[in-house]
């Protein structure tokens, strides 16, 4: 087996017509790596380092070897990107500064193309798919929203999953801390692929503030068991002309005891189905795609009083979500220098009551955050056209139109970018985008006296990208990829509190942030591969400095080694800077920086693959700065030390 290097900085924007590889990721060299041809923001394959955008791919061999414990936090590894805990049972991804609050709304998360977002409250959710049935991660760090419309305002994660042409089969089994137990299939035959896995994790001691609107002595310290339990399962069929594949997810985690709203919160129970039909006509240069996708998401929301303490118990709040698209996109290659893609979506949302249900099953209205159900839908047309001046010069120019029916308002975002090779091994990029993101049901008409508050003339929120990408081989064995970025914010759709005690959603003032993103990627020996990243980044509010409950340093050290044929073994280490916050209470203040160190370590021997996993081996103790209502400083981070063992049978 050859060996890998993994978190390519890739310039490559999924698109929803993903061509599948012919090889595994586990058997390429470094070099073989850095000249994968890949389906980019153009939609056609090519090169890595001819894409205009800055992208990173996470491929199985990471996922593996990195010991994160889900989708969310193998993010964090890639520059640029962190990762906080939210209470309500929620994990929000970061990139480049723009903060998502509590729900994970400011970037799309796609499977295969298909997004994951639910229209309740705009959070996406990674626990649809086991991981085994994972090829790769690809992760585009600048705004999106020119192919993908709305939720891509900070970027997009696409999940790419295995087929006939990458099929592994295998059962895997691990337990661990926590009570942790995990099993998983994953079988594939011909031009089908089954997978499933089942979590059960009993959780670790939750301790925190209490969020109530107390001051000092009245202050209380709570503890909660953070449980996590998950069932998934993935389906999936691909021939020359027809793709199918659908999941399923069923979730029962703990939403952190010190919710602001609730004196004793329960757990969060979503249960959620996709379905995804797609259909390619090919004729000569061009190609006709259509597709058709249903998505259903429930959740129940089990709590005790609601608001605390005057209240009697509430025990459930149930509600449930839809959508239906419909695609149609044509792709034109009329020479070798230009091609160009265009196309028109569909999208039909509708929600059901979100209603506060008491132990004797009747609604209760006054706590009940929407009471009618709604629905609205979104029409979008787009283009993006790709053109070679040169040898070494090719440019692409995207646009997209978008209209919803909720602002009844049109959306028309640019993308612009150039590629220029400047020799062999090195290539200069530059890209400028806009984006925007409709606010969604709860941010719009939610009414809980008191408590939550939505807008029914809230704005949509824009962002326009500037970013400027170097590359370059150093050798045949090592790369650097240099970013510089910049980022205008309007109109950010943002909680904040009020009087009452309660918080309501509004438009913030502008933001600007500018960063720099640096990795490196080595090959020393045969044995031994490296990977390193790091990112600043700054900011300013209505001309005053602020970057608050974000991290403006970021850095990631990968390390892998091969000891032998048979074991082989891999240190991470990652440094999250410390994060400034304001409080209603406790007034200006920061959350000191922490540091997590992982140890994998993977034996081998024909079919078999033992792994032995050691979660933040110095027990770091570390905290999220709490943006909502900001009634605390921050809430607990993670467990402190883990451990975990795996099984793998390869059939």
């Amino acid at each position: 087996m050859k060996k890998s290097l993994g978190t390519l900085g890739l310039g490559l924007i999924a698109s929803s017509s993903v061509l599948a590889l012919e090889a595994d990721y586990f058997d390429l060299s470094f070099e073989q790596l850095a000249n994968l041809k890949v389906t980019t923001a153009s939609q056609h394959a090519e090169t890595i380092a001819e894409s205009a955008a800055i992208v990173s791919v996470i491929t199985r061999h990471d996922l593996k070897f990195w010991g994160a414990s889900d989708l969310y936090e193998a993010l964090t590894f890639l520059p640029g990107i962190e990762k906080n805990e939210v209470y309500m049972g929620y994990s929000a991804i970061t990139i480049r500064g723009i903060t998502p609050g509590l729900y994970n709304t400011k970037t799309l998360f796609m499977i295969n193309g298909h997004s994951v977002v639910e229209n309740l409250n705009g959070s996406s959710h990674l626990e649809y798919i086991p991981i085994e049935a994972i090829e790769r991660i690809e992760v585009v760090r600048s705004p999106s929203s020119s192919l993908y419309g709305t939720n891509a305002i900070s970027g997009v994660v696409n999940i790419i999953t295995r087929n006939q042409h990458t099929q592994d089969n295998s059962i895997s089994l691990r337990t661990g801390s926590h009570g942790e137990r995990y099993a998983a299939l994953n079988w594939t035959a011909d031009n089908l692929t089954l997978s499933a896995s089942t979590l059960r994790n009993d959780g670790y001691d939750y301790s925190g503030t209490l969020d109530e609107g107390m001051r000092g002595e009245q202050r209380t310290r709570v503890d909660y068991d953070y449980h996590n339990h998950i069932d998934n399962f993935f389906v999936a069929y691909e021939n020359e002309t027809w793709r199918f594949n659908g999941s399923y997810f069923d979730q029962d985690k703990a939403k952190l005891g010190l919710n602001p709203f609730n004196w004793n919160h329960g757990d969060n129970q979503q249960r959620a189905w996709y379905l995804d039909l797609q259909h390619t006509f090919k004729w000569d240069s061009r190609q006709l795609i259509t597709s058709i996708k249903a998505d259903q998401f429930k959740k129940q929301l089990h709590a005790a009083h609601f608001p605390f303490p005057s209240s009697p118990p509430v025990t459930m709040y149930n509600h449930r979500l839809e959508r239906y698209t419909a695609d149609i996109q044509y792709k034109h290659s009329i020479n070798p220098e230009f091609d160009y893609i265009a196309g028109s979506s569909f999208v039909y949302n509708k929600a059901s009551p979100f209603v506060a249900l008491r132990e004797d099953g009747q609604i209760d209205q006054r706590l009940s955050p929407i009471l009618d159900g709604k629905q609205y839908h979104n029409l979008a047309f787009y283009a993006q056209f790709n053109y070679r001046f040169n040898a070494q010069i090719k440019g692409l120019f995207g646009i997209r139109s978008e209209k919803n029916s909720d602002t009844d308002k049109i959306n028309t975002v640019p993308r612009l970018g150039l590629t220029w090779q400047l020799d062999e091994n090195s290539f200069l990029k530059a890209q400028y985008t806009e984006s925007f993101r409709s606010p969604v049901f709860l941010e719009k008409y939610t009414f809980v006296p008191g408590t939550l508050f939505g807008d029914p003339e809230l704005e949509q929120e824009h962002v326009k990208s500037l970013e400027l990408g170097y590359t370059t081989r150093l050798s045949s064995n090592q790369s650097v990829h240099l970013t510089a970025f910049q980022l205008k914010l309007s109109d950010e759709i943002s909680r904040r509190g009020r009087a009452d005690g309660g918080t309501e959603y509004y438009n913030a003032l502008g933001r600007k942030i500018y960063g720099i993103e640096l990795q490196w990627q080595a090959q020393l020996t045969p044995e031994f591969s490296l990977n390193a990243n790091a990112s600043w980044l700054d900011g300013k509010v209505d001309e005053f400095d602020d970057t608050r409950f974000i991290a403006n340093t970021l850095a990631n050290l990968m390390i892998n080694y091969h000891f032998s044929s048979h074991w082989q073994g891999t240190l991470s280490h990652q440094y999250i800077g410390p994060k400034s916050y304001t409080s209603r209470y406790d007034g200006e203040g920061e959350v000191s920086a922490y540091q997590l160190t992982n140890l994998v370590l993977n034996f081998t021997y024909q079919q078999h693959d033992i792994t032995f996993t050691a979660k933040n081996i110095f027990d770091a103790d570390y905290t999220y700065p709490e943006p909502v209502r900001r009634n605390i400083a921050d809430v607990p981070g993670g467990p402190g030390r883990t451990f975990y063992i795996g099984y793998q049978y390869h059939f």
